[in-house]
């Protein structure tokens, strides 16, 4: 739980890397996202 402070601190102290953490942001959450998807795929046709 990170308090909403922090992440206004964060931000301005990155200042012109902010776009660059946002996109970094989006494909590291899209990554996990896709693997867990492969996981749960992998599973599914393992157990059926």
């Amino acid at each position: 739980m990170t308090s909403p402070h922090l992440g206004r601190r964060d931000a301005a102290s990155s200042g012109r890397f902010q776009h660059m953490n946002s996109t970094m942001r989006r494909v590291v959450i899209g990554t996990a996202a896709i693997s867990m998807a492969l996981s749960v795929a992998a599973c599914g046709e393992a157990g059926s």
